[in-house]
């Protein structure tokens, strides 16, 4: 081997290991990330038989939330609930109940959205009867007092059944907002 040859072969061996190294940089940076999860929707507590409950300055039970089964997920903060039921006591304001098949409870528990078999239950508060509401979706916002929802709903009281587009409960002033309605109205008896 001459000695211009053996002056080239550390530059040749020095260049095959940038080239290999890049190829192998190019190689791993196409794979998926298997880290630390945070990419996936994995859950990382399951609860049976779930209660929750937020009370008031004053000590009393404002709300509670059950379900048959609870399952958090990390990733974007949810927890998924199976056979729900919603109890609001808010002073100053008639009783509801939520239930349904099932649920998700937001980040910090502001929100709730119900699905499937929805009934949604307020309290007699005279003059106004019991109002009984089915859907299969339903948004509540606790401490706002808001129940709404877009799909069809059927509302009964003591005297009428009432079926609209949608609906939006406040109950802290008490009223309910309906779209596209029709109505029966029988007597009380």
């Amino acid at each position: 081997m001459s000695s211009r040859a053996r002056g080239l072969l550390p530059l040749l061996l020095l260049l095959l290991l940038a080239g290999l190294t890049f190829w192998l940089s190019q190689a791993v940076t196409g794979l998926p990330d298997k880290g630390n999860g945070t990419k996936r929707h994995d859950p990382d507590m399951f609860v049976d038989n779930f209660t929750a409950k937020q009370f008031g300055a004053d000590g009393t039970v404002r709300y509670t939330l059950a379900a048959r089964k609870m399952v958090h997920y990390p990733d974007d903060d949810t927890s998924h609930l199976t056979d729900v039921k919603f109890n609001a006591t808010e002073t100053g304001a008639p009783p509801f109940t939520a239930t349904s098949d099932t649920g998700v409870l937001t980040q910090k528990g502001e929100e709730i959205f119900l699905r499937g078999n929805v009934i949604l239950v307020r309290e007699a508060a005279p003059p106004n009867s019991r109002i009984i509401v089915r859907t299969s979706y339903l948004h509540v916002i606790p401490d706002a007092g808001i129940a709404q929802t877009d799909q069809p709903v059927e509302l009964r009281d003591a005297s009428k059944i009432i079926n609209a587009a949608s609906m939006r409960v406040n109950n802290k002033i008490e009223t309910i907002t309906l779209t596209r309605v029709r109505a029966s109205y029988a007597k009380a008896k």
